[in-house]
This record gives C-alpha cells, structure tokens and sequence, in this order.
C-alpha cells in the first residue's frame, strides 16, 4: 500500500510538468524537426501518421499528414522536416467520448502537429535502442507483405501491432483481444518456450534465467513497448533478480504494487486506459486466486467475474461466450495460432497451406461474433464497480453463491441503467454535421434525429470518430435500439455514418423524406448498413402520424431529399417545444409559419448549421425561443455560423449554444418537473423554461 501512495502523490506533480508542455493555442511553425523511427510510422493511403521527438519543443510529438509520394522504410530513422500548425491533442467534446487526450499523455504526448509540408530525411542509426527499433521495423514490413489473415496475425502476435480491421473489431467483441495484444500471458508463454528450450540443449536454471532476463527487454521493444507487456516483463524481472540474488524480498502482491506504483511515477495518465486497468486488476487476481488451486474453468470464471465492471464501465457490453471461449481459445492460440504464425513467418514456401488453416480460424471468429451473445448494460456506477471488484476479491472463488448474489447485483444495475427515471434530448458535436438525440421514457421512444458524417471517411463499419462517440453515448444509457431514425435529407453531414451505426445499434424504423428514397446517394448508404428487421418509411406531413412524440412540419410533398425537402418536426418535451429542420431554407421556414400561424418555439436548432440560407428573421420574431443551438465544426471551411444568423438571434436576444464552443448540449427533465440544460465543454447550465 506504501508503493501505491508514493506513486499516487506524483501525480499532480507529473500532471502539473504536462500542463506545462500543452500550447494554449494554436502554433504556426517552419522548419522544425521531428526525430522518428520508422516503426512509429504508419502509412493508410495518403495519410501518413507518426510519433517522434520533437526538436525545437524538446518533447515528444505526434503528427499527420495527407500527402503521397513519400517512400518511406519502417527499417530506416529519419528526420522530418517540416512546416505546419502544433496545436494540443483535443479534449472529448462529448459525455462518454474516447479521450485521446489522455491515451496521448499516456505516450507522454500533449501537443500533436497538423503537417502542411515535410521532407524525411534519413539519418544514421547510433544507440543500441536504434538497432532493435530497425530489426522491428524489418519485422513490421516483412509482415505486411504477408496476405490476410497471417498479415494480421504475424503483426499483433510478433510486433504488436494491432490493426484497425474488421477482425479487430470482431475479436474485441467477443472479448478475446487480450490473447492478441501482447502482455502477461505472452511473456509467460516466451518464458515457458525459454525453459525448453534451454532443458532440451542441457542448460541448467541460471542459463534459463540469464537468457530470459537479457533477451526479455528485447522482446519488449520489438513486441512495441505496450503497457500489459511492460507491466508484465517489469514483474517477472523483479520476480526474478530477487530470486537470484538469494533472497526473497516481495511476494506476488508486492510485486504487483511496485510496478503499479513505478508505472504510475512513470507515466499517471496510464492507468486511465481499459487494456492497462484490466492487466493490473486481472494480475493481482491471479496471485490472490493462486492460493484456491482453482481448475482452469473455474479461474476463468472468477477472473472473467472479477474484470467484468471494467469492461462494462469502457465497453458497456459483454459477451455471454467469453467465458467458454476463454479455455478454448487459450489451447486453439497455444497449439494452433502461434506455430503457424510463427512458421508462415519464417518458412515463406509454406505460407499458402499455413494461411489456410489461419483463414478457418479467422471465419470461426467472423461466424461466432454475428452470434446474438452481446448484452448491452451501459456504464454501471462507480459503487457497483467498487464493490463489485472488491466482494470478487475477498469472497472464494470456489463458492458458487457469490455468483448468484453478484448476478442479482448485476440485474438490478442493469434495469436502473434501462428505465432512468429522468428524459433528455442530447445534440451531439459530431463537427460539421447533425445529430440528435430524444429519449422520451413516458413514451418508451427513442429518436435519433440524423447521424452526422464526413465527406470521406473510412470503412462503413468504423465511420468517423464522431459516430463512435454517439454510438459509445447510446450504449452507455443501455441504448442498443433507435425505435425511430429520422435521416433529414440526403447530405453527408447528414446521414455518411447511418450505416457504421447501423451496425452498432439496431434501428426498428428509418424515416427519410419522400423521394429521397430512389436517390443513388441514399440507396449507397443503405446497401452499407444493416437493415435486416428495419422498415423504411418515406415521410411527409401527409403520412406524418406515423412518426411518434412529434409533429411534422415538412415535407408536404414528395421531393429528392434536397434541402429545401429537410424534414422538420416540433417535439413537446415536458412543456418545452424543440424545433428540428436539418438544413431546410428561409422560404421554407415562411410556408411553415404561414401553415402554422400559432407555432412556439423554446429551443431553436438553428437549420443549416447557422448558415446565412436558414433561421430567417421572420421564423425568430414569430416563434420566439429562448435558447438557440448551431451543430458546427470549429474552424470550418464554409464559415459557419453566418454572421447574419448570428446578428438575428442577437436582435431577439436568444442565447446561443454553438456545438464547436460548448460541446455536446443537454437537455434534461428530472423529478422536479423542470428541464435544465448543460453544456459539456463549457460546463454552462441552467433552467430551459
């Protein structure tokens, strides 16, 4: 416990030193320099991503740039000289985003650089670390000239990189990543094959322990350097120069302590990631549960029980096929998936055969993962995970009654999560696009109002990081199905990552405006998603009934799905009526107005991104609301808000919340019968009504 406090009084102080590094705004510069090996850089098309060292800031950086014709060699360092903007790694704009702020100060990175020009230069290679690097940058580019799935194999198991591919996302789901991302287990099996090898050639013990400890930080550079694989080698390092040095100083949980403290003097923002929580927490179960004998099943499921409200707190889900597949994949990784890497790596002649074998197993996954298995909670309390992970550590294992009394836990976590006794309407920062969210309890509906999207973008079943962080939002309130999705027109901005969430979330019912159905760019959109159960009803205010909780305004008639064809609903939330039109015009607004004389507006979602083409005057004077929002991207090319926009709300004194300054924007009704807002970044809140 010692350890742990003298690591968790550093904190501030090297929280404190990064503060310090982080640029307030954003930097011009040319002709700087970054140091980089060529193992740190990655090359996805045009865009070419690294983390070196920078000069001139005397700190660690990371950059990008979307810019072809550079050859460049994993193998090799270099030199980048460049011109462009550093500016600090951005904070999460939304509630439950991934915060790529802290996963970068985890690397010791504050500040990353925006690439407008660069050269790479070569340089010679110097110090020790140099050459390991280059043979892992030799290994990494052997690697990626193998053909799937051995490409992906030999890449996470042999230099732990751990691609951004639809099997990536098809293990994560059913909660095997961990045999894939290098840590403990692998630096035990490493230990294991070490052991015999050196008994098959007639080494004794000390030979075993010398060639162990002095290849094992090797491994670790080659293997990336990973927090699991750095947390483990320093335990077993520690573990056994005690040992060879005659004495026994720590046992397994002191041990476990001086890492965790050394690694929280190394870097704080480290214990903050999902993958280093559960290396820790699922270690100090082993030694503990070390001392019941317990067979291989039952210790799968205490330490699947013990790591569960982690997974839940990051991932909101579990997978009911875990727990099997945590003995069976463990034999199949041992005795099937690691020689055949490790050979399609080395023997090149058998690589045809031995990617065959590799491609059943890689189907198997693909096939298990579309199994219905996952069960969506949300993100359980901090007192249930507490108390959870504590009761799993201090009750034995063996005794099947604290399963059935922490399921019963569970259960009751579980419907709090589904049935919260409080409304809101969420509109999300997704940059320069839409998304909205309105849970309405009373009704048991959920509507999301567009998906927001970018005009290029990656696989449709990544999207953009936008959509993940809604998708992350839906999951964590135990959302895992929009009753009601209502794609405005056809815009990217508007509807680009429909089909990446449509594999995340199921959608029971897809709203477009008539017409746009038959349209080329929308039929692309749904080939991409899945719509297996989905009905798609094309809208207008004619058929308007079948749209719950909301009246339509727009589309009266059948159109293409344009702007001027936006569909636009009014909603009654607890007395306060929003205004939804997607980027419908100022002569649309006025036929609305003109149809609906005695229309009220309270909260205002300004059309078109707060573009000078919507939000007329006349809309505001007649309908007076007393909150306006504009979902815009910070810095965007269009110049969004307009400034005229922004003068026609100042004239009728409507407060404005702008997604690109304050961050996602809430609305809530609780148990005393009012609606409050708040803002993420800004932390502004206040009564609504």
């Amino acid at each position: 416990m010692g350890w742990l406090l003298i690591g968790g009084f550093t904190i501030n102080q090297r929280t404190h030193q990064q503060q310090l590094m982080r640029l307030a705004n954003p930097h011009r510069i040319t002709q700087n320099h970054v140091v980089v090996s060529g193992d740190e850089i990655t090359q996805r098309g045009k865009m070419i991503t690294f983390t070196g060292w920078w000069q001139e800031g005397h700190q660690r950086i990371k950059g990008r740039i979307s810019q072809q014709g550079h050859n460049i060699a994993s193998d090799k360092k270099y030199t980048v000289v460049f011109d462009g903007t550093a500016q600090a790694v951005a904070a999460p704009t939304n509630e439950v985003q991934r915060d790529w702020r802290l996963e970068a100060q985890a690397q010791g990175i504050v500040n990353d650089i925006k690439i407008e020009r660069c050269r790479f230069i070569p340089t010679s290679l110097k110090a020790g670390i140099d050459y390991v690097k280059a043979f892992r940058g030799t290994l990494i580019r052997r690697c990626r000239h193998l053909n799937e799935p051995l490409r992906w194999f030999a890449l996470a198991l042999l230099t732990g990189k751990l691609e951004n591919t639809e099997l990536t996302d098809q293990v994560r789901q059913l909660g095997m990543l961990y045999l894939f991302c290098l840590s403990g287990y692998h630096v035990f099996l490493i230990r294991w094959l070490v052991s015999r090898l050196v008994r098959i050639l007639g080494g004794t013990p000390q030979w075993e322990r010398w060639l162990f400890l002095g290849g094992l930080p090797l491994w670790v550079v080659i293997g990336g350097s990973s927090p699991g694989l750095v947390r483990a080698a320093l335990m077993v390092f520690l573990t056994d120069i005690v040992y060879w040095k005659g004495r026994r100083v720590f046992n397994g949980v002191t041990s476990w302590a001086v890492v965790l403290a050394g690694n929280i003097l190394w870097s704080p923002a480290i214990i903050f990631q999902m993958g280093v929580q559960l290396s820790y927490l699922l270690t100090l179960g082993l030694i503990i549960f070390a001392e019941s004998h317990l067979r291989i099943f039952r210790l799968n499921m205490a330490l699947n029980a013990l790591g569960l409200p982690l997974i839940l707190w990051h991932t909101f889900q579990f997978n009911l096929l875990t727990v099997p597949l945590a003995v069976i994949g463990t034999v199949v990784f041992n005795l099937i998936i690691v020689p055949v890497t490790v050979l399609g790596v080395v023997f090149p002649g058998f690589q045809g055969d031995l990617n065959a074998i590799l491609k059943l197993i890689a189907a198997g996954i693909s096939f298990l993962s579309t199994l219905p298995t996952i069960i969506t909670v949300g993100r359980p309390a901090v007192i249930f995970c507490v108390g959870w992970i504590v009761s799993c550590l201090r009750w034995p294992p063996e005794r099947w009654r604290r399963y059935v009394l922490l399921g019963s836990c569970l259960l009751i976590q579980w419907l709090v999560i589904r049935a919260p006794l409080s409304d809101e309407i969420v509109y999300f920062d997704v940059g320069q696009g839409d998304c909205s969210l309105i849970r309405n309890e009373t009704s048991h509906t959920i509507t999301l109002i567009d998906t927001g999207g970018r005009l290029f973008r990656s696989h449709h079943w990544q999207g953009t990081p936008e959509i993940q962080a809604v998708g992350d939002y839906l999951l964590s309130r135990g959302i895992d199905q929009i009753d009601q999705l209502i794609l405005t027109h056809k815009d990217t901005d508007h509807i680009g990552n429909f089909p990446a969430l449509s594999h995340r979330i199921k959608i029971r019912k897809l709203f477009v405006p008539a017409g746009m159905e038959r349209q080329s760019r929308f039929r692309a959109e749904e080939r991409q998603a899945m719509l297996d159960s989905t009905r798609l009803i094309p809208l207008t205010t004619h058929n308007a009934t079948q749209l719950r909780g909301m009246t339509v305004l727009w589309p009266p008639t059948q159109g293409s799905g344009d702007n001027s064809a936006s569909i636009t609903v009014v909603t009654d939330f607890h007395g306060i009526k929003c205004w939804f039109s997607g980027d419908l015009g100022q002569s649309q607004e006025r036929k609305i107005i003109q149809t609906y004389p005695t229309l009220r507006i309270d909260v205002l979602k300004c059309g078109h991104h707060g573009s000078k083409t919507a939000t007329s005057p006349k809309l505001v004077a007649k309908t007076h609301p007393r909150l306006a929002i504009i979902s815009v991207g910070k810095n965007n090319r269009y110049g969004h808000p307009a400034p005229a926009t922004l003068k026609t709300l100042a004239q009728y004194r409507v407060p404005v919340f702008m997604t690109s300054h304050d961050g996602m924007v809430k609305l809530e009704w609780r148990w005393l019968n009012r609606v409050e807002f708040k803002t993420v970044v800004t932390r502004r809140r206040g009564i609504c009504g």
